[in-house]
């Protein structure tokens, strides 16, 4: 599970702070996705576990770009 928040919204890009396993204290993430071209990088991850999870949201992203709406919080679950 991953919770993601928007952390930052520009003219074309949009970034989101992430949170593996729903942990919301200590330690996030940040992805962000450009608006225009639904390029989607990873722009922090303090440890390799943090950049696993971060990537699972990147999906997420590209569905947001592709319908020009992009959620304050969203919470991304797989099985």
């Amino acid at each position: 599970m991953l919770i993601i928040y928007k952390h930052e919204e520009k003219d074309d890009v949009v970034v989101y702070s992430f949170y593996p396993e729903g942990e919301l204290e200590g330690d996030y993430g940040l992805i962000s996705i450009n608006k225009i071209s639904g390029e989607v990088d990873m722009v922090f991850a303090p440890n390799k576990y943090f950049d696993h999870f971060g990537r699972r949201g990147f999906p997420r992203l590209r569905e947001y770009q592709r319908n020009q709406e992009y959620k304050q919080k969203d919470l991304i679950a797989w099985g």
